[in-house]
C-alpha cells in the first residue's frame, strides 16, 4: 500500500503526541518493509526543514507541503473548512492516517485511520486551550464518525470515545505508548550531575515533568511540596520540568505566593536531557487531573524511580500497583505519600524494584507491530 502518514506533530519540538508519533512510527519503519510511507507536513516557503530522524530506510520518504502554512490550515481547520490532504499533497493513497484528531476529506479516495488520544477536550473543558477545545470538539467527532478504524492510547479512552460518539468497539483499537528502553534508563551519577548542573539543580530533588498548565495540578504539587515537614523541604527541591501550557494564572499566583520556597522551573527540557533528569530524582509526583495515557511516570519508573500519581482516568493502567495513588483533590494525601517515601528507605526500595518491572511491560515494537496489524486489518 501506499500510506500517507501525518508527521506534523514530530516536525517541531515535541511534547506527548510528538513523543508518540515519533517513537511509533520509528518502529512502525523498522518493521513494516511491505508498505510505503509518505510522512507528511507543513514547511511554508523559505522555511528550513530539519528531518527527524537521522535516515528513512527505502520504502519511506517526506512529502511536504509548501502550499500554505501549518497554522492557516489550523484556522481553516476551526471554520470547518478542512483543506483536503491528499490534495495538498498531490497524492492518491490507498491508506492516509491522521495522527492528531482530525481527519481531513480524501476527495481523491482513501481508507483512513485517525489518532483519538483521549477526550479531555470534553471531560475537562476548563482545562484545555479555548481555540484548540474548540477545534477538536469539531473535528474529533467528524473522524470518528468518518474513519474506519480508530486509534486510542488506553482501555478508558476507548470507553469514552465509545460513550462520547455512540461509535462501534470494534472500529477502535488501542495502541499503546511505550518506552525506548535504550533512551530510559538509570543513568550513572556523572550524567545525572551534569543535567543537575545545566538547570541549576543544587542537591537531591522531587521531580514533575509535563506541560506547566492546570490539568496537570501544578498548583497542587506546590502546594504539597509546602506542606512538607521542613527537614524535608531542606533536603528536597521541587522541580517543575516542562514548557509554558495555557491559562497557567493560577500556577503563577501560587508560585509568586510561596516565592521563599525551593521551587525551580525548568523550561521545556530536551529529549537527550530527560533520562538523566529522571534519574537523579529522589521522587516523581504525577498528581494529574486527566490523562489519556500518562508517559511521564512510565518514563520515570524506567530510571528507578519512585513515583507518587493520581488515580484517575488511564493512569491506574500505566503504573499497575507499582506506585502509590492518591485523589488528585486531595492536596493532604499527596503531602502524607510524597514525606512516607522520602522517610521510608524500605517502601522507597520496594518501589523502585516494583517500577522496573512495571515499565518492562511497555516496548515500542510491540505497539508498532499492533499499529501494523490495524494498517494490515485495512
Amino acid at each position: 500500500m501506499k500510506i500517507l502518514f501525518e508527521g506534523s506533530p514530530i516536525f517541531r519540538n515535541r511534547s506527548g503526541v510528538g513523543q508518540y508519533v515519533y517513537r511509533l512510527l520509528d518502529k512502525l519503519l523498522a518493521i513494516d518493509r511491505d508498505n510505503s510511507y509518505y510522512i507528511f507536513g507543513f514547511l511554508f516557503a523559505g522555511k528550513k526543514f530539519q528531518e527527524p530522524y537521522k535516515k528513512l530506510p527505502r520504502n519511506a520518504r517526506y512529502r511536504l507541503i509548501r502550499l500554505l502554512p501549518s497554522k492557516v490550515h489550523n484556522v481553516l481547520s476551526r471554520r470547518l473548512f478542512v483543506p483536503p490532504i491528499d490534495v495538498l499533497t498531490g497524492m492518491k493513497a490507498d491508506l492516509t492516517i491522521f495522527t492528531n484528531f482530525v481527519r481531513t476529506p480524501l476527495p481523491l479516495g482513501s481508507k483512513s485511520i485517525t489518532f483519538i488520544y483521549d477526550l479531555s477536550f470534553i471531560t475537562f473543558r476548563k482545562f484545555s486551550n479555548d481555540k484548540n477545545a474548540q477545534l477538536l470538539t469539531k473535528q474529533a467527532d467528524i473522524a470518528a464518525r468518518k474513519s474506519d478504524k480508530i486509534v486510542t492510547i488506553s482501555e478508558n479512552s476507548k470507553r469514552e470515545i465509545v460513550e462520547e460518539y455512540g461509535i462501534n468497539p470494534a472500529k477502535i483499537e488501542i495502541v499503546h505508548p511505550a518506552l525506548d528502553h535504550s533512551v530510559y534508563y538509570r543513568r550513572p551519577a556523572n550524567e545525572q550531575k551534569s543535567v543537575a548542573k545545566k538547570f541549576q539543580i543544587d542537591g537531591e530533588y522531587i521531580l514533575y515533568t509535563g506541560t506547566i498548565e492546570p490539568r496537570k495540578n501544578i498548583v497542587g504539587i506546590i502546594e504539597a511540596y509546602t506542606k512538607l515537614p521542613a527537614d524535608l523541604k531542606r533536603k528536597y527541591m521541587l522541580v517543575l520540568a516542562g514548557g509554558k501550557g495555557w491559562k497557567d494564572e493560577e500556577i503563577r499566583q501560587s508560585l509568586a505566593k510561596h516565592n521563599g520556597e525551593r521551587i525551580i522551573l525548568t523550561g521545556y527540557v530536551a529529549d537527550e536531557d530527560l533520562p538523566a533528569l529522571y534519574s537523579g530524582a529522589s521522587l516523581f509526583v504525577f498528581p494529574t487531573f486527566y490523562e489519556g495515557w500518562g508517559m511521564p511516570p512510565l518514563e520515570a519508573m524506567a530510571c528507578g524511580v519512585p513515583v507518587v500519581c493520581s488515580d484517575n482516568s488511564s493512569l491506574p493502567e500505566v503504573v499497575g500497583s507499582a506506585a502509590l495513588t492518591i485523589s488528585a483533590n486531595d492536596t493532604k494525601a499527596l503531602t502524607r505519600e510524597m514525606t512516607r517515601v522520602l522517610t521510608d528507605k524500605k517502601l522507597a526500595a520496594k518501589l523502585v524494584k516494583a517500577v522496573y518491572l512495571q515499565a518492562k511491560k511497555f516496548d515500542w515494537e510491540k505497539s508498532a507491530r499492533k499499529l501494523k496489524e490495524v494498517i494490515d486489518s485495512i
